[in-house]
């Protein structure tokens, strides 16, 4: 049975169809919904379970400000907290990689960036909080590669397929690089997590 926190979700975002000659009405929201990067290398690890659709994710964040096609703005009226490198908008907190002299400065608008989750700690700061969310969306994301002269093998801009799964697979696929030919692999999932504002 759905706990407390999964009964609100439900509740705010809805089982019930509305007609279509309504639009919808913007009502408050008791979550916040992130998009999270997570690298198949944190899954393959192997110390924690892989995200399940339904079940809760506890995560180290990192925000880092980009405008690129998968920035989102950072949940509504954060506050910076400038000891740790922090933004922090209710049960979010997230350690900001490329912060600006003055921060406070971005905070009256809307802050656009991409969220990297991690369960091994990696650059994001062992005093960083974890954030903790119910699951309710899982993408695994590919990429093509192709092998780039004195450089190795690079991903090919603009190249990102995601497919919709409810369980993270332990092992993502890699397949066999071959020279002369481009490459398709498995290379993380994006999250979407209902983190409660308390």
């Amino acid at each position: 049975m759905p706990d407390g926190f999964v009964r609100r979700l439900l509740r705010v975002h809805g089982t019930q169809s509305m007609h279509r000659f309504t639009d919808p009405t913007p009502v408050e929201s008791m979550v916040d919904v992130l998009t999270v990067d997570i690298d198949n290398l944190d899954i393959e690890d192997g110390a924690t379970p892989p995200p399940v659709v339904g079940l809760k994710a506890a995560l180290k964040l990192s925000f880092r400000t980009a405008d690129e096609p998968y920035a989102r703005p950072f949940p509504r009226n954060p506050t910076w907290a400038p000891d740790r490198r922090t933004l922090e908008s209710g049960g979010t907190v997230v350690y900001w990689i490329n912060a600006p002299q003055d921060p406070e400065v971005l905070l009256t608008g809307d802050i656009r960036g991409v969220l990297s989750g991690t369960l091994l700690g990696g650059s994001t700061p062992n005093e960083i909080p974890l954030t903790i969310g119910l699951v309710i969306g899982i993408k695994i994301r590919s990429q093509t590669y192709q092998e780039v002269e004195g450089q190795g093998w690079e991903p090919i801009e603009g190249s990102d397929i995601l497919r919709a799964v409810t369980r993270s697979p332990r092992w993502f696929y890699r397949g066999e690089m071959r020279s002369g030919y481009t490459h398709r692999m498995d290379v993380g999932l994006v999250l979407d997590i209902a983190v409660d504002r308390q």
